[in-house]
């Protein structure tokens, strides 16, 4: 399934405070590119984009100036505007695509203003030595260090979760590319990190979620495909 993208013209301080590589942005117009899903409501849809950020353009332009054009802007970083041609950015959102669908780069997930630690952490660990095993691990140990001792749990059974977590999202990705981790490319490698850091995510939403297990009153760890938590000891539903 082709990957939708939507970019919007932001001219509000503090709604991005950090580029994806988590250097601070300066106070410019920015248009941000973001994977985008169907919404369908009453029979009509129309396109949501997702916390999944790709791009943040700096158009180097105050805030306190006029914007400058979107369609160049976007031109000038590689994307194109979908069936519609623009003057200026502004608060509406605008379908976009890469020109080399190819070369797009992979979503950083950016929630309450701050690309997510692991990820950068992941990445910079990845293009630093090419190692995905390593980036795997970095990127678990920071999402496990950052979330400390959370609801019962000290921060080795965190990493246990979450290596568990980005195993089976790692081993579920290389299936479903016919891959196989010696042979990955650079490229898959980027993939890999990007889907074990979105299932260190989930992870940690659940553990943030658990609930105790009605059965033998342990704390429930994770959670069935259902939806229902299950207990760490006993495998219990919650």
């Amino acid at each position: 399934m082709t990957t939708r993208y939507q970019a919007v013209a932001v001219d509000e301080r503090g709604m991005f405070d950090l580029n994806l590589d988590g250097a601070p942005l300066p106070p410019h117009h920015l248009v941000v590119v973001a994977e985008a899903e169907e919404h369908v409501e009453d029979g009509v849809t129309t396109l949501i984009a997702l916390p999944r950020v790709v791009a943040i353009l700096d158009t180097g332009v105050p805030l306190d100036e006029n914007a400058p054009a979107l369609e160049a802007l976007l031109d000038a970083h590689g994307w194109k505007l979908t069936g519609e041609g623009d003057g200026y950015p502004d608060e509406d959102l605008h379908e976009v695509t890469p020109a080399d669908p190819d070369a797009a780069p992979a979503a950083v997930e950016y929630r309450e203003g701050r690309p997510l630690a692991y990820y950068l952490a992941g990445r910079a660990r990845l293009d630093e030595n090419g190692s995905l095993h390593d980036a795997l691990l970095v990127a678990t140990f920071t999402a496990a260090q950052a979330e400390g001792a959370a609801h019962g749990l000290d921060v080795t059974g965190i990493e246990l979760l979450l290596i568990s977590a980005v195993r089976a999202a790692v081993d579920d990705r290389l299936t479903a590319e016919g891959c196989d981790l010696d042979t990955a490319d650079t490229a898959c490698k980027q993939r890999l990190v990007v889907t074990a850091c979105d299932a260190i995510g989930k992870a940690l939403d659940i553990i943030r979620q658990r609930e105790t297990c009605r059965t033998c009153d342990g704390r429930a760890v994770t959670c069935t495909m259902d939806g229902q938590p299950v207990c760490a000891n006993s495998g219990h539903y919650a």
